[in-house]
């Protein structure tokens, strides 16, 4: 930050009355000043930072096409409003005095806002109820800001920095390798790997534990006057991984006997042990594990959670209110407003909550893709036909395999050699000095 410092206090000798590129460096220093600042923690100094850039363009706005006004415009506005959040979480009491000023502010930075906040900002802008009541419309605005901001924190934490450093493995049946290897066309290797709905996870809790915490049920099914259920989806697909810190840089694969049992077709289908190639270009991300008592290993997670719950309920109590507004008065408008906030809600909460399991399967060191599929793209959705037809997509990036490792019942292991061996060959058609290793499981099993 040394040169930072150094380029801000030589910029102060010059007057306020400089042309416009001493005034654009002014602020190119101000917003890396601000950046800097946020990464180690520091929000208070980096919004104080970032809003003496803003002051300096503010006269300019009016004209975009002006070199000042562009340096504000095109930087990096997902970072600047990253902080703007920070600071409003960690000085609630000053919400209210700036939040008309990020409100105002909002049209100009449409192109490339955070979609999240779009969504919370356009509402709050545009609903009819929200602009006929300032209290309320700031506290909305207030509660759903917190509540999302602490989803991406923790989705920030989740995010496994750098694969290569975890031996990452997972079990699966024999059937369900081969969709893998016949991810294939003419002249055309994808080699994809295949995202299951999450309906179909072994967990019968998969994705309700959060809903537990927060004393809600997400209603994934709805009564008709006749009785009937109907059903809603979600399109939410999972890729789980079980990872292990390398020694050293060295692997070290074990095979988990409980793993064979519940995921690997009871130890008649297959290990795989992937290569941090496979994950380039994705976001990987690892499973809390939470307690009966909702709490984890990780302490900067535990207080998290706890902020979510506390501006996830009160924009609940706030929804609440408004509906019993609806009820004595009969407007529609208010009835939409909070059915809007109900599931502006169910939207924050569906970003996590299959970051979350029971510390029953702790033992897992589970990581996983998550990839939510929206309505436009189910034509890419495919299915396996069999008692209960199982529908998966597959992921973007291509796979690499460093070992296949059959399964200890396995009968006649060698008969599946040359398949295996053949698209390992393509599949590391690019690196001809690697190799697909195919092994057989050394655990004893009756």
């Amino acid at each position: 930050m040394e040169y930072i410092d150094t380029g801000i206090k030589q910029l102060s000798s010059y007057n306020e009355n400089e042309d416009a590129t001493i005034q654009k460096y002014r602020i190119d220093f101000y917003l890396e000043k601000s950046f800097l600042l946020s990464e180690q923690e520091k929000y208070d100094e980096a919004y104080d930072w970032l809003k003496k850039a803003s002051e300096i363009a503010k006269p300019y706005r009016s004209n975009r096409i002006h070199s000042t006004y562009y340096a504000i415009e095109n930087s990096n506005f997902d970072t600047h409003f990253w902080i703007i959040c920070q600071y409003l979480k960690r000085s609630p009491n000053k919400l209210h005095s700036i939040l008309s000023e990020i409100i105002e502010s909002f049209p100009e930075y449409h192109h490339c806002f955070l979609v999240e906040y779009y969504t919370i900002f356009n509402f709050i802008i545009n609903d009819e109820f929200l602009t006929e009541n300032s209290a309320e419309q700031r506290k909305v605005c207030e509660y759903l800001l917190l509540t999302l901001l602490n989803a991406q924190e923790i989705k920030h934490i989740s995010k496994i920095r750098d694969p290569s450093q975890f031996d990452i493995v997972y079990y699966t049946k024999l059937s369900n390798l081969r969709l893998l290897f016949e991810d294939e066309k003419e002249r055309e290797i994808q080699y994809r790997m295949p995202f299951f709905h999450a309906h179909h996870m072994n967990d019968p809790q998969e994705g309700k534990i959060l809903d537990d915490y927060l004393n809600h049920t997400s209603k994934s099914a709805t009564a008709q006057a006749d009785g009937r259920i109907t059903y809603e989806e979600n399109y939410v697909f999972l890729k789980s991984y079980f990872s292990y810190p390398k020694k050293d840089g060295e692997s070290h694969i074990r095979e988990f006997l409980p793993m064979w049992v519940q995921y690997g077709d009871d130890a008649k289908g297959c290990c795989v042990v992937l290569n941090s190639k496979t994950f380039e270009g994705c976001t990987l991300r690892k499973i809390t594990y939470l307690s009966d008592e909702w709490r984890c290993d990780d302490e900067k997670i535990n207080k998290l959670l706890e902020e979510f719950k506390e501006s996830y309920d009160k924009a609940q109590k706030i929804c609440t209110d408004i509906l019993e507004k609806s009820l004595k008065q009969g407007a529609q408008k208010t009835e939409r407003c909070a059915l809007e906030i109900q599931s502006i809600l169910k939207h924050i909460v569906s970003h996590i909550a299959y970051l979350f399991k029971h510390e029953s399967y702790k033992h897992e060191n589970e990581v996983r893709l998550i990839k939510t599929l929206s309505e436009s793209k189910l034509t890419e959705t495919k299915t396996i036909c069999g008692e209960i037809p199982k529908t998966y997509i597959y992921n973007d990036s291509p796979t690499f395999i460093d070992e296949i490792i059959m399964g200890a019942k396995v009968q006649n292991p060698e008969d599946y050699i040359p398949f295996f061996s053949i698209h390992g060959r393509k599949m590391w058609e690019s690196e001809p000095a690697k190799q697909l290793k195919i092994s057989h499981s050394a655990l004893r099993y009756r």
